[in-house]
């Protein structure tokens, strides 16, 4: 029997939630919703090295949000971002990472209703599905997760193929050049070595 709990309390998460994913592989965590999605993605991110692809479904973003995803692409964190929300955050995504129009690629969805956090590179994936609130508002959630060693080809496409498209509409609409990262994602090419 290990010590490891999937009780992930804000003090802790940055050591509790790598060791506890490292070690199972998939399973579920919970949390009191005392920490947001800026914390997780702090946490859990240096587990899918660099250069990594994100793909993030969340309600909303506000102004303090999208400066962290400015300074992960800025700091090479990120070599792509694909970020959908349910509320409509163009404004505010095209303000604050103006410089990175390349590198992201955002959606508005109405009707979204799942949180979903996927990072992957060639080699690595992980994917955490939950509520993703920039502040999750103390309520209690309940999160599942899959990491490369509980993945096969098969599973990375049924995580991200449904995403993809998500991000196709807003694709065209926006009519920019986008990163290599992104041409990728949307052609559904996500070069995953097993």
């Amino acid at each position: 029997m290990t010590n490891l709990t999937n009780i992930i309390e804000p003090c802790c998460i940055q050591n509790q939630l790598p060791r506890l994913l490292n070690h199972y592989g998939s399973g579920y965590f919970y949390s009191n919703g005392d920490w947001g999605t800026q914390k997780l993605l702090f946490s859990v991110s240096m587990l899918i090295p660099d250069p990594a692809v994100t793909v993030l479904l969340m309600p909303s973003v506000d102004v303090g949000f999208c400066r962290y995803l400015l300074q992960c692409l800025q700091r090479h964190w990120m070599q792509a971002l694909c970020l959908c929300t349910a509320d409509d955050c163009t404004d505010m995504v095209n303000t604050e990472l103006a410089g990175y129009a390349d590198k992201v690629l955002y959606a508005v969805r109405p009707n979204l209703r799942v949180g979903l956090y996927v990072r992957y590179n060639h080699f690595d994936v992980l994917a955490i599905s939950g509520p993703m609130g920039v502040d999750n508002e103390h309520l209690f959630c309940q999160y599942s997760y899959i990491t490369q060693c509980a993945i096969n080809s098969d599973t990375v496409h049924q995580l991200l193929s449904p995403t993809v498209s998500l991000f196709v509409s807003a694709a065209k609409e926006q009519q920019r050049a986008y990163s290599p990262d992104i041409k990728n994602f949307l052609e559904r090419k996500w070069h995953i070595i097993q």
